[in-house]
């Protein structure tokens, strides 16, 4: 390790570049943690914005051109659902990534992303969305979502019977009502 604790391969710092697509929607505890976490096994973090970098480039330009290690992007997820991450992107015939659609993974998994969202129950969207996830990485490995960030539901503590749900279209609100 050198002096800031970064471990060092083949004299080369070990770090990972993660590419923010939002920088002013991120908050500083975040990055924070990631860099905090990274480095207690030796490997430094350096964050880097949307615009041109090294070459130039969009941030879809960028993802295409494989000029980072990590991609966070802030938006809308849905909790708990590894398909969400998927759907944001797609890789067009060459491999030359876009946003939406499902992440390369064939006709089988294009099926079963379907099915996912049309699942009759949070358990049966559960199982096909493993059933997608061993398609994209074990038989295709084209993209492997490593996590999302929660969304926090803010309500007022008169709020009751509120079950939030994985996918945000199946969000039910029949039992929802305020107590007195």
């Amino acid at each position: 390790s050198g002096p800031d604790g970064v471990r060092a391969k083949e004299g080369e710092r070990l770090a990972l570049t993660l590419l923010v697509r939002n920088p002013d929607l991120v908050d500083d505890s975040l990055m924070e943690t990631m860099a905090a976490q990274l480095k207690e096994v030796g490997i430094a973090l350096e964050a880097i914005g949307p615009g041109p970098g090294p070459g130039g480039g969009s941030p879809l330009e960028r993802v295409n051109a494989a000029t980072f290690d990590l991609f966070l992007d802030v938006r809308p997820q849905e909790d708990a659902n590894p398909c969400a991450l998927c759907r944001f992107f797609s890789i067009r015939p060459g491999g030359e990534l876009t946003v939406s659609g499902v992440v390369g993974a064939g006709p089988e998994g294009d099926a079963l992303f379907d099915q996912v969202h049309v699942a009759p129950s949070l358990a049966a969207a559960r199982r096909v969305a493993a059933d997608f996830m061993q398609v994209v990485i074990v038989d295709e490995v084209v993209a492997i979502p490593l996590t999302t960030l929660t969304n926090p539901w803010l309500a007022s503590s008169r709020v009751r019977a509120f079950q939030p749900v994985a996918v945000a279209g199946a969000q039910q609100w029949t039992s929802v009502y305020l107590s007195p």
